[in-house]
């Protein structure tokens, strides 16, 4: 939330980087630093800045990239609409074996989904959320609550009168 910040903090890092610095650690500051350049709005470069920090940690199921570098860069993906097929193929195969992440990609995937007008996906998506996250602790709440409403407006249940 504070890229100016990041950057003070990135920049001198990546500077300082050589061999004998760990790959991840590279790769996960490499990717860090275009999630920053995103939020300043280089999306383009900060896209390819970012997916490059994935190369060279060895690719999207690499530990460091399977956390909340590659999750918030898929999330990005798919709240746009010129990127949102590759952040639903990002969420879709990105994180099958980080089962911690299962519940928020759900939820991420009905947003996308909902966003792109495929309605049953996103109600297959929140449905799998809420099944995951239903009795969620009060601090996640709000996107239960959220991903209820959006399960009612892609269903089109409690919108009928009866």
């Amino acid at each position: 939330g504070q890229p100016a910040r990041a950057a003070a903090v990135l920049q001198p890092a990546l500077a300082r980087m050589n061999d004998s610095f760990p790959e991840y650690l590279h790769g996960g500051l490499v990717g860090l630093d275009g999630l920053r350049m995103i939020a300043m709005g280089d999306t383009a470069r900060g896209v390819a800045r970012a997916d490059s920090g994935m190369r060279i940690v060895g690719g999207f199921g690499n530990a460091v990239f399977g956390s909340s570098i590659s999750l918030r860069l898929a999330q990005f993906l798919a709240a746009s609409p010129t990127t949102r097929a590759a952040g639903i193929e990002r969420l879709r195969y990105g994180f099958q074996d980080r089962f911690e992440f299962t519940p928020i990609v759900q939820y991420d995937l009905g947003k996308a989904y909902e966003a792109a007008g495929d309605e049953a996906r996103a109600a297959a998506a929140y449905g799998q959320f809420l099944r995951l996250w239903d009795h969620a602790d009060s601090n996640f709440q709000p996107r239960v609550r959220d991903a209820k409403a959006a399960l009612q407006r892609v269903t089109g249940e409690g919108s009928r009168t009866q």
